[in-house]
């Protein structure tokens, strides 16, 4: 079947990839991928579905496995590039969607890694793209007015580990100057920041008053569109 492909990662229970199909995204063109299915399964009981109701695809692995995985080089875009002929539910590994998919939604997954991590999960995701102007990789994750790593809380301890978070300049600057550098691929980057109000962490505010500032809690929602 030939059709515009959409990705989603870090799909958790599908509840993502469900509202782009309720919007409107045809099902048929429509595929997720997590690290494991446990999620995904609880999904179809939260939405009261089963695999046979809801036929979206799955496929569990690793991004950063190579054999499940790979960077590959990237193509210009080309107005002529054919739609893909893709059998979705045939597919084991998303290196079999090299070059292949035209919307890529990744949302609370990047902010999980160090920096070096997330530039190579940035090539490695990039990977899978069409080649044609409007090809989209999108989402949104935790990050900070400046780029440095954040102080996660929990109701344990104040300081429980720290988190590497992009601002909107950097985030821009690694897609442009590192992941898409030397490409020849002109890309459009929208990265905007967003305070998010969080009233766990206001409760933590009250225990660890010395932590105010890390208590702030920011997303941001950004997208990379192929010109």
């Amino acid at each position: 079947m030939k059709i515009e492909l959409d990705l989603t990662f870090n799909i958790k229970v599908g509840n993502d990839i469900r509202k782009a199909v309720a919007d409107g995204w045809p099902i048929q063109s429509a595929i997720a991928s997590d690290l494991r299915s446990g999620f995904w399964h609880c999904g179809h009981e939260l939405f009261k579905t089963t695999p046979d109701t809801y036929r979206v695809p799955f496929i569990e692995g690793d991004a950063y496995d190579d054999s499940f995985l790979s960077p590959v080089p990237l193509r210009a875009p080309n107005s002529e590039v054919p739609i893909p002929d893709v059998a979705l539910d045939k597919i084991k590994t998303l290196n079999e969607l090299h070059h292949k998919v035209s919307a890529i939604h990744a949302s609370a997954f990047f902010h999980l890694f160090p920096e070096e991590r997330q530039l190579d999960l940035a090539r490695r995701l990039v990977s899978l793209l069409l080649p044609k102007k409007g090809s989209i990789i999108f989402g949104e994750h935790v990050s900070l007015p400046e780029k440095g790593f954040r102080a996660q809380m929990t109701e344990m301890k104040a300081h429980d580990w720290r988190m590497f978070c992009h601002d909107p300049e950097s985030w821009e600057n690694m897609w442009v100057n590192e992941v898409f550098a030397g490409s020849g691929i002109e890309i459009k980057v929208d990265a905007r920041l967003i305070p998010v109000q969080r009233r766990d962490l206001e409760a933590l505010s009250q225990q660890y008053s010395q932590c105010t500032e890390e208590l702030r809690f920011w997303i941001m929602r950004w997208s990379i569109t192929i010109l």
